[in-house]
């Protein structure tokens, strides 16, 4: 019971922290992500997945900078639509002083090819962009809070 009421208090303030800032398995199929000319998202893919990808409107500007990351793991329900929660807000114009890395999966995130896959996708991005390596964030929602904890307890660096 405490560790629901954990758990819940935990994926909550994860959500509020997210809302308020700022002005798939190895056997699966990568989803096709739909994104509109005048998105403030871009793909990233790797073998396993697609995701949506957020960076600053700052990024880039100083060589130097590194940028921490937020990894957004979506509910069942919001699987490659990019819809709802961090994608939705993103797209209405909120601006966050991250990159957000947003995979889009149809299979369940706490299977062990599923956390694999994902840490493997996280490095990619951790090669391809200037991600401060110190400072990633793992959140979800619904399915995703419980790919989370799968993640983080598999690949707690």
């Amino acid at each position: 019971m405490k560790m629901n009421r954990l758990y819940a208090f935990l994926t909550g303030a994860a959500a509020l922290v997210l809302s308020c800032c700022g002005s798939g398995s190895s056997g699966e199929t990568a989803l096709t992500l739909d994104i509109s000319p005048t998105s403030h998202m871009q793909v990233f893919s790797t073998d396993t997945y697609n995701s949506y990808l957020y960076l600053p409107q700052e990024y880039g500007a100083d060589s130097g900078v590194t940028w921490p990351v937020i990894v957004y793991l979506h509910g069942y329900s919001e699987a490659g639509l990019g819809k709802g929660g961090l994608p939705a807000l993103i797209e209405s114009g909120k601006t966050y002083p991250f990159i957000i890395l947003m995979p889009q999966s149809a299979a369940n995130w706490k299977s062990s090819e599923s956390i694999e896959a994902m840490h493997e996708h996280i490095l990619a991005l951790k090669d391809r962009y200037a991600a401060d390596t110190k400072r990633i964030f793992l959140t979800g929602f619904s399915m995703g809070g419980d790919g989370t904890w799968a993640l983080a307890a598999a690949h707690p660096e």
